[in-house]
């Protein structure tokens, strides 16, 4: 229904403190009666459309997804162009669980897909490694365990919507070297060593439990 989601949205618009919060966001709820290319997609900034069939009430959510990108401002290069739809992929989900649209498990089932063997050869910050998908999940999955890391590193004063909302204000390009700085400046040097290893070699880090989630 309508309602609802315009619901979910008003929440997400609330939930999702990053910057680049846009006085109208223009959707479209796409006729299912089309063979659409894709289940979504935001165009220009504030635009997006998503089949009209899509549910809402799960953690893999396109409109969320696709919410999500009308937030970002990113300037990335190519060794940083994962995070475009990571940061998607990752909030989506998370927006979802917090707003009560689902649960831990189905949340963690979107981040599990991150582990997946065909992603064992991917380095997110080389586009050239790239399997299909791998910057939505393997790069969904390395957001939420920073987002985690930098929480727990801070005693929750920061989180990984802090360092997204800092990308989005920057005006230039921003590189690897950047992103890690930033990742210190907010977290510290370890979480720093953690985005290194799982941004820059072919390393993967793994889920986590509910209990473990709720600590962070």
């Amino acid at each position: 229904e309508p309602e609802h989601i315009l619901s979910v949205f008003e929440n997400a618009s609330d939930d999702l403190r990053v910057g680049d919060r846009d006085e109208r966001v223009f959707v479209v709820a796409a006729p299912t009666t089309v063979d659409w290319a894709v289940l979504g997609l935001q165009t220009w900034d504030s635009d997006m459309w998503v089949e009209a069939d899509e549910p809402i009430d799960v953690a893999d959510n396109t409109w969320l997804h696709e919410y999500v990108h009308s937030r970002q401002q990113l300037n990335t290069t190519n060794a940083t162009s994962w995070l475009t739809e990571a940061t998607a992929t990752y909030h989506a989900a998370a927006l979802a669980l917090e707003g009560n649209l689902t649960g831990f498990a189905d949340f963690r089932d979107v981040l599990r897909r991150g582990t997946r063997d065909r992603y064992d050869d991917v380095v997110l910050s080389d586009p050239t490694t790239w399997t299909r998908r791998a910057n939505y999940d393997k790069g969904g999955l390395v957001v939420g365990t920073l987002d985690r890391q930098i929480r727990l590193a801070t005693n929750r004063s920061r989180t990984f919507e802090t360092l997204f909302g800092q990308l989005n204000d920057r005006e230039g390009p921003f590189d690897q070297a950047t992103f890690l700085q930033l990742v210190d400046d907010i977290g510290n040097e370890t979480v720093r060593a953690t985005a290194d290893r799982y941004v820059t070699t072919d390393d993967g880090p793994s889920t986590w439990t509910r209990e473990q989630h709720e600590r962070a």
